[in-house]
């Protein structure tokens, strides 16, 4: 059995890709970078979608974190005095609500984002159109990639190493 066979009949050849020897594409379609930014941005499009589940739990951990905050203060928490208190109020609300901030924040970022390119490419289409078939020979019609609008990419994976960070934090700060 050589390197280049798939170990097992339903794995696929794992190493293939990486020996010098071999053919990137192996028989696969090569997509163009044009395709490729375009399919990047339909996933981050759909992924990013804010829907009614997302909006509802997003207020609910927003909710909760400010209960968490306002009943920490008000003399829940037995023990605890002065700027700890504080403390820990802020980083239990943090625990709660610093995901949905931060999902809502990103979420008006991209509504504003998509909300212009559809401006900007509704008013390029009418001003593309106008023009007769000379003067649109001249100006080239977007690529493919320029069909979307490309959203940044969201960070989760600091926000919950942040988060994991704030839920230690507080643990080891609240007293038993």
């Amino acid at each position: 059995m050589s390197y280049k066979d798939p170990q097992r009949p339903q794995d696929k050849d794992y190493l293939a890709g990486w020996m010098p020897d071999e053919d990137p594409h192996d028989g696969q379609v090569v997509r163009t970078s044009d395709e490729q930014d375009l399919e990047a941005r339909r996933i981050r499009l759909s992924k990013y979608r804010p829907s009614t589940a997302k909006k509802i739990a997003a207020w609910l951990a927003l909710i909760l974190g400010a209960m968490m905050l306002f009943g920490i203060l008000s003399g829940s928490m037995e023990g605890v005095e002065g700027a700890l208190r504080i403390f820990l109020a802020v980083l239990y609300c943090l625990m709660f609500a610093g995901p949905a901030l931060f999902w809502m924040y990103a979420n008006n970022r991209d509504t504003k984002a998509v909300r212009q390119w559809a401006a900007t490419e509704s008013d390029y289409r009418e001003v593309w159109e106008s023009f007769d078939s000379a003067t649109q020979s001249i100006f080239a019609r977007p690529s493919l990639a320029d069909e979307l609008p490309l959203l940044p990419k969201r960070p989760w994976l600091w926000i919950w190493i942040a988060e994991f960070a704030v839920i230690a934090t507080a643990g080891a700060l609240t007293p038993a």
